[in-house]
């Protein structure tokens, strides 16, 4: 960090460490298992960056699936709750529901 360094600069340098980071667990992951991986699915508030899912797409060198609705915690809930009172019949049913954003 210089005084050259701005805002941007640090925000940018998080996205990468986030990216980076995910890239090196991956990489463990494939070399433990020998399974390679073939996308990434993400969620939560992270997976609305684009710059951030274009950073892991490219570090990773697989598509990155992000959901419409990327709340899938709050989403669950109120799956089993309409599960739980009958509103959907089952998991197909829930299954019919996630639409993939990007």
């Amino acid at each position: 960090i210089t005084r050259g360094t701005t805002r941007a600069h640090v925000a940018r340098a998080a996205l990468e460490s986030i990216a980076l980071q995910s890239a090196d667990v991956f990489a463990a992951m494939a070399a433990d298992s020998g399974i390679a991986l073939r996308e990434l699915r993400v969620d939560g508030g992270a997976s609305r960056n684009d710059l951030l899912m274009q950073m892991q797409a490219d570090f990773l060198g697989v598509p990155v699936v992000r959901p419409r609705v990327t709340e899938t915690t709050a989403l669950g809930a109120a799956y089993l709750a309409g599960l739980a009172t009958g509103f959907w019949s089952g998991a197909d049913e829930l299954a019919a529901q996630w639409a993939m954003d990007r």
